[in-house]
């Protein structure tokens, strides 16, 4: 069975960083964003990075995630994804 993990703040850093790391062992990666042009950006440092692109989905997030609170109400609506 796989696993599947939502990461946010994939762009650059530490959520960059992870998510790609855990693509490259195999993990299903919902890797968020906050702008539009960053979806792009992130999914060409990825290839670069020699990163299975099956593994990963790249997406803009609406909501800021800065606290419990946001992660509850998101969370919800990816369920799906996650399975």
């Amino acid at each position: 069975m796989s696993k599947s993990i939502l990461i946010t703040g994939s762009r650059r850093g530490i959520g960059y960083g992870t998510a790609r790391e855990l693509a490259k062992k195999g993990y299903k990666v919902f890797a968020t964003v906050h702008r539009e042009e960053s979806i792009e950006e992130t999914k060409e440092k990825l290839k670069a990075d020699n990163v299975d692109m099956n593994n990963v989905e790249v997406f803009k997030l609406l909501m800021p995630m800065r606290s419990a609170v946001s992660v509850a109400v998101i969370l919800p609506s990816c369920s799906h994804l996650l399975k």
